[in-house]
């Protein structure tokens, strides 16, 4: 069986090198979830990114963009923000923005496509993430 030729000190320090890959930024993340809970005012989320502002959803989408955050990262703090009243669009925006818009996936489509590929990838990569929030609203 394969599993008696694997090299068990070579896995696990892999494993725990990958471990700590992952968890570093979820930590992080986490730690940004309990900051923005506990010392961000509820009616500044609320009046920024809230049910109220008509802008909730391209404001997410626009701060979405420079934080470099997987779905895995992000869902703690989104979890965050809409504890403090972050509208569900703009968290869905906000969630679809920010992995677009990562260095590593910019990189990787702009590595095999022309410019005007990667305009049309960027822009429905964004537009996409501010309509699916506005059709998310509706439903939740």
């Amino acid at each position: 069986s394969s599993i008696r030729n694997i090299q068990w000190p070579q896995f696990l320090r892999e494993m725990g090198q990958e471990s700590w890959q992952i968890g570093r930024w979820l930590l992080i993340a986490f730690l940004l979830e309990a900051l923005i809970t506990l010392y961000v005012p509820q009616d500044m989320i609320a009046g920024v990114l809230g049910e109220t502002n008509v802008l909730a959803i391209p404001l997410a989408t626009l701060i979405g963009i420079p934080l470099y955050l997987t779905n895995i990262t992000a869902l703690p703090i989104i979890s965050g923000l809409l504890a403090q009243g972050m509208q569900p669009g703009a968290a869905i925006a906000f969630l679809i923005a920010g992995p677009v818009t990562t260095i590593p996936a910019m990189t990787a489509v702009w590595g095999i496509v022309n410019r005007r590929i990667f305009a049309i990838y960027l822009a429905c990569g964004l537009f996409g993430a501010m309509i699916l929030g506005f059709i998310a609203n509706i439903f939740l």
